[in-house]
């Protein structure tokens, strides 16, 4: 009868151990985690913090440069005064695109 109670105590130990191990394994999600997934921007959103950088940004101070944001693509177009300014104008478009693809009109005067 002891052989009995001690192999069911085990048994349960066992079960137990099991079952933490899962535990840490796969946590629970997060309470609220759907919730922090954001919507994508609209495209006037978009256009709207481009632009706002390009106007704002003391980078861009010599620079003419003017957005238009579709669905699919994000177009920079206008002059900027050097190469990397052209680069920086390209890199702020890639930033708030999202999935849109970047079509750089963009001429340098050097």
């Amino acid at each position: 009868m002891k052989r009995i109670l001690v192999l069911v105590v085990l048994l349960f130990a066992v079960a137990a151990v099991a079952q933490t191990q899962d535990n840490k394994q796969t946590p629970p999600p997060k309470a609220g985690a759907s919730q922090q997934m954001k919507a994508p921007m609209s495209n006037a959103e978009v256009q709207r913090h481009i632009q706002s950088t390009y106007d704002t940004d003391p980078q861009f101070s010599t620079a003419r440069l003017s957005t238009e944001v579709t669905d699919k693509a994000v177009i920079v177009s206008g002059q900027v005064s050097s190469v990397p300014q052209r680069q920086a104008a390209y890199a702020v478009a890639k930033k708030w695109a999202g999935k849109r693809k970047i079509e750089a009109r963009v001429t340098s005067a050097n």
